[in-house]
């Protein structure tokens, strides 16, 4: 992620307060956001720091960014996908949760 990125999305009141946190190089695993997080308004995270998010709820845009809800009620602002295939792995589960289609678990229950 760029600074130029950062500072831009920290310069809009609308998304500072709306956000629990950004985070950048995201991709979706298994349902939940990985990526380095910022501006975590609850302190629980460095800056910088790679973090899982819980379970994602909703997916949708605000001000031209893509933002999730997790099923704790955080909100994260996506900045930046991972370079790989995080862009990929976001439009897989966001048609997952759009179509109402349900992933098959990741474990055995």
């Amino acid at each position: 992620m760029t600074t130029k990125a950062l500072h831009r999305v920290l310069q809009d009141p609308d998304l500072l307060l709306a956000m629990t946190a950004f985070l950048a190089d995201v991709r979706i695993e298994d349902g939940r956001a990985t990526g380095r997080v910022f501006a975590d308004v609850l302190e629980r995270f460095a800056e910088g720091m790679r973090i899982r998010t819980g379970r994602i709820a909703q997916v949708r845009r605000l001000n031209g960014y893509w933002t999730i809800r997790t099923v704790n009620y955080s909100q994260y602002l996506i900045v930046s996908f991972d370079p790989a295939d995080g862009l990929a792995t976001f439009a897989n589960y966001a048609w997952l949760l759009f179509s109402e289609a349900h992933p098959a678990p990741s474990t055995l229950q």
